[in-house]
């Protein structure tokens, strides 16, 4: 069985409000730990281990973060970091990392070239679009196009839906293995005396037991046909129809390393339920890179390739998706085998668009290219900054407001989007005592209540992540930052014409303040709920 206190996925938390984690302690609850001080205790753990293994302290360190971490998340990260006693962490994206580590070895192209890398990790999905210059040293090596992704969705989910299949079919049989923070109506509710039970006994193991089954037999290199079993006994169960809990003496499910089990195991867990399983969610990232690729495209664009990191992305199902993409083939669940099928759009309707690359490649290592890449930026970083054109301490991130007249479209003040680019071209140090790295002013109107001195409407930043500039809160694709307001100075009309200027520090604070015209004065915004 497991322990109390284990839990996974947590990085996907990091800088987000409303996750907890109940700490027991010979049987009682003791402490409640936010997903800031897991990463925190975690961490401080793994710098003791090192020390007593190896006799080693880290000097230096690089952190990758998904692709889609917001600069508030970033800040939260970095503070974390700091807590747990690294000092100066250099910062990537994971995505950015394995495009680096590819980059180092390629022999693919021998001249400027587009990478695209699909990161299918463990707690989410990143995607990042790259243009790699590698044709002019005196140009920046690496501009980022593009980036995407799911933070809720990753290989973790992958081993989540194999333990749904596993608990759908102990159902059958009035066997129940309830599983914490989970509300699927096959899922019996027990007392809580008894799920603090089951809780400690089965989900540590139950997980661990999937999570090895996914990555060493059901989508492992396992001869098509072959099944294996994945024994439950002495786990602790919940009988519906005796209403108890009770240990299972011998109870085996079934698993079969192929697309359809046989017709003597139709109860085993077959990889193509696994796959339409998480089918949909697959099927939505491929459209985002599909979209990528079309949106970035032009005439005299380099070659693109694709490239599959991550450790779930040696799932068979991720390349054959986007293999068939560029085909202009779309996957469906074919009810009647039972299986993943693939198809071009229904006649009389409009092709699919393709996927417009030059090939697909799963990467050679795709389990530590993230880790591999993340250590080449810290060499070469405390090498020669020289050797990487000025690189610095960058994450891509997007800044502004929503465009005048258009609520629906994003005006971009402040960004940083290439990675090899120690400060983005706008930057002044003279004018950067407080150690900002990037600003930006632009014309705004400001409109307060007539005999008041509160806006009528309070001042929006956002922070967008990707480029297409849309503002479309369905793909979740930008968030705004707290509102904030500012007080009308006396003598200043109902509408008042003048400058908004944005500021990112080096902590990732993001800091606004405006100026009215026939002013010289900077006034910083504050929080719109202040008192």
């Amino acid at each position: 069985g497991g322990a109390p206190n284990h839990y996974g996925s947590f990085k996907r938390h990091l800088g987000k409000t409303g996750r907890s984690y109940p700490i027991v302690r010979s049987g009682h609850l003791t402490d409640i730990y936010t997903p800031q001080r897991l990463v925190c205790d975690y961490l401080k753990r793994l710098k003791e281990l090192v020390w007593e293994k190896s006799g080693y302290f880290f000097d230096e360190s690089v952190f990758t973060h998904p692709s889609l971490f917001s600069l508030q998340r970033k800040k939260v990260f970095k503070q974390t970091l700091k807590d747990a006693g690294f000092f100066a962490p250099l910062l990537l994206d994971e995505a950015s990392a394995g495009a680096m580590e590819f980059i180092k070895g390629n022999t693919y192209f021998m001249t400027d070239y587009r990478l695209l890398v699909f990161d299918f990790g463990g707690g989410t999905t990143d995607i990042t679009f790259l243009e790699v210059n590698a044709s002019d040293p005196e140009q920046e090596k690496l501009k980022i196009l593009d980036v995407g992704g799911d933070p809720d969705f990753g290989g973790d989910d992958v081993t989540q839906a194999i333990m749904d299949i596993v608990l759908e079919k102990l159902a059958r049989e009035d066997l129940v293995i309830p599983l914490p923070e989970r509300k699927d109506p096959a899922i019996i509710p027990v007392g809580p005396d008894e799920l603090a039970k089951i809780k400690s006994s089965n989900n540590q193991r139950l997980q661990s037991e999937c999570e090895d089954f996914k990555t060493e037999k059901l989508f492992g290199k396992q001869k098509e046909g072959s099944s294996f079993a994945l024994s439950l006994s002495s786990m602790t169960a919940y009988n519906t129809a005796q209403k108890k809990l009770e240990t299972i003496t011998r109870k085996d499910i079934r698993f079969f390393a192929g697309q359809s089990p046989p017709e003597n195991e139709q109860d085993a867990v077959s990889r193509s339920l696994v796959e339409k399983a998480i089918l949909e969610k697959l099927l939505t990232l491929a459209e985002k890179v599909v979209d990528m690729t079309h949106r970035h495209n032009r005439d005299d664009a380099p070659p693109t390739l694709v490239l599959l990191s991550g450790r779930s992305s040696n799932i068979p199902l991720v390349k054959e998706i986007f293999e068939k993409c560029r085909e202009g083939q779309r996957p469906y669940w074919d009810e009647d085998q039972q299986k993943i099928a693939f198809s071009k759009a229904p006649e009389g309707q409009k092709a699919y668009p393709r996927l417009l690359c030059e090939r697909v490649e799963l990467s050679k290592n795709p389990k530590a290219i993230v880790a591999l890449g993340a250590a080449y930026y810290g060499f070469m970083h405390g090498y020669s900054i020289d050797s990487l054109n000025g690189m610095g301490q960058k994450t891509p991130f997007r800044i502004g407001i929503r465009s005048p007249g258009r609520p629906d479209r994003f005006k971009e003040l402040v960004a940083a989007g290439s990675f090899f680019v120690d400060r983005p071209l706008h930057y002044n140090p003279e004018n950067d005592p407080a150690g900002q790295y990037a600003w930006a002013e632009t014309s705004f109107t400001f409109s307060f209540v007539p005999a008041s001195s509160h806006l009528k409407r309070k001042i929006e930043i956002i922070e967008h992540h990707s480029m297409d500039n849309t503002l479309d809160g369905g793909h979740r694709n930008y968030e705004a930052l707290p509102l904030l307001a500012i007080q009308r100075p006396d003598g200043f009309a109902d509408v008042c014409q003048g400058l908004l200027r944005v500021d990112v520090t080096l902590d990732f604070d993001v800091k606004v303040h405006v100026r009215f015209a026939n002013s010289g004065e900077w006034i910083e915004a504050f929080p719109a709920d202040s008192p």
